[in-house]
Parts: structure tokens; sequence; C-alpha cells
């Protein structure tokens, strides 16, 4: 990911995934890259799936929280009636 060389990343990622199912950093640096390409989505399922298959992992957890936030300052604070707070 350091390189960006996100193609490459992908396919490794996506392979390390694949063969080790609970692995919390692979699945957990798979979302990072699924979200650095705007796969906002995708990178939640992978944070999803790491807790579910390890559930109270930190580093799944941290990812979790980062998510959150990341989305959260992509869509603006709204109050409770739907309206952005300034």
């Amino acid at each position: 990911l350091e390189d960006g060389n996100f193609p490459k990343a992908d396919k490794l990622l996506g392979t390390a995934v694949k063969r080790k199912p609970n692995s919390i950093m692979a699945r957990v640096k798979y979302a990072e890259l699924l979200g650095m390409q705007g796969q906002t989505q995708n990178a939640l399922d992978q944070i999803q799936e790491a807790l579910k298959r390890n559930p109270g992992a930190p580093e799944a957890q941290q990812a979790l929280v980062k998510w959150l936030m990341t989305k959260a300052s992509q869509c603006g604070t709204k109050t409770a009636d739907g309206a952005r707070a300034s």
C-alpha cells in the first residue's frame, strides 16, 4: 500500500484473504486498500467479516472506528431532524 501500487496490493491482499480467511491483518489491510479506492461498502464488509471471525479483535475494532470516522466526515454532521449542523 505504501508504494501506491493498488492493483498489485489488491491482488496480493485478495489472495491473502482467500488463503487465510481468519487473518485479521489481511482483512484489515484489504479494507484499508478498498477504502483508499473509494470502495467503502466493500471495506466495511471486510472489517465486519474480520470481527465476525475474530470477535473483539482490537485491530478490527480500530479499523471499524476509523471507517466510521471517515464516513462521518464525508457525510457531515446532521441533527436529529436531518438538517446539517453548522
